[in-house]
């Protein structure tokens, strides 16, 4: 009786172990272009906060460009901050969408900003990360 419960136990891993390596050969496989969306939020500002445009003129958050790597470094699109914030529920953000972006084992996404003072943020994020979060990637900095 227990051979046989071990042949069953081990015939049903051996098949999830099938589907499994088929499920995620033909995701690999695909390289399906997807949009990736990259919203810049406010750390100083809370879901309760207003988001008035005044507040951050001539500040870090006005003009600052976002920028999209893949693994290999290679720039696959870039953008500007533009417009008031919208307030969310990670504080007042802005969002830079991405579209046919390729597919890439990781991300990275640049702040920068060449206002005094002149900064760079840098923030990484793995390719099933962000599947997992519908191709959104959060991001916080302060002005």
């Amino acid at each position: 009786m227990k051979a046989g419960r071990w042949i069953a136990v081990g015939a049903v891993a051996a098949a999830g172990l099938a589907v499994a390596t088929t499920a995620a050969t033909s995701v690999a496989r695909s390289g399906a272009d997807v949009d990736v969306t990259v919203v810049v939020s406010d750390a100083a500002t809370s879901g309760r906060s207003d988001c008035p445009p005044e507040r951050y003129e001539r500040t870090f958050f006005d003009g600052a460009a976002v920028e999209l790597a893949d693994d290999a470094g290679d720039v696959l699109g870039a953008q500007d901050l533009e417009g008031a914030p919208t307030a969310s529920e990670r504080g007042c953000a802005w969002s830079a969408t991405f579209t046919e972006v390729p597919q890439s084992p990781a991300y990275t996404v640049t702040l920068t900003t060449t206002d005094v003072p002149a900064r760079t943020h840098t923030f990484e994020v793995d390719r099933e990360r962000l599947a997992g979060d519908d191709w959104t990637f959060w991001v916080s900095a302060v002005s």
